[in-house]
């Protein structure tokens, strides 16, 4: 009886670590996936910003891209800053026609 109880506990805490490996392995490959995407987008907009024509409406949809990348899950606020302060450097000539149209 006694080795009854000794195998039904080894069991549960077999079948206990099993479930914490499986956690941590879907935890890992969630932070993954987000890690991904965004590296993809960062990647999307690095060269987007070299390509794309300079000019207002391409400005806008850059800064849309940016908002989105916020919103993501997983963040690199250091490289995003980075990024964006090229951005800023390449329109700068954009922004200040959008604060001259926007001043009377």
């Amino acid at each position: 009886m006694e080795t009854l109880i000794w195998t039904l506990i080894y069991c549960l805490a077999f079948f206990l670590v099993i479930r914490v490996i499986i956690w941590y392995g879907k935890n890992e490959a969630k932070k993954a996936k987000e890690e991904l995407t965004y590296d993809i987008m960062y990647m999307n907009i690095e060269c987007i910003i070299d390509s794309w024509e300079i000019n207002e409406k391409s400005y806008h949809a850059i800064e849309k891209f940016f908002k989105t990348m916020a919103a993501l899950p997983h963040k690199n606020k250091e490289k995003t800053s980075v990024l964006y302060v090229q951005f800023l450097r390449k329109y700068k000539s954009v922004i200040a026609e959008i604060i001259a149209s926007e001043t009377p």
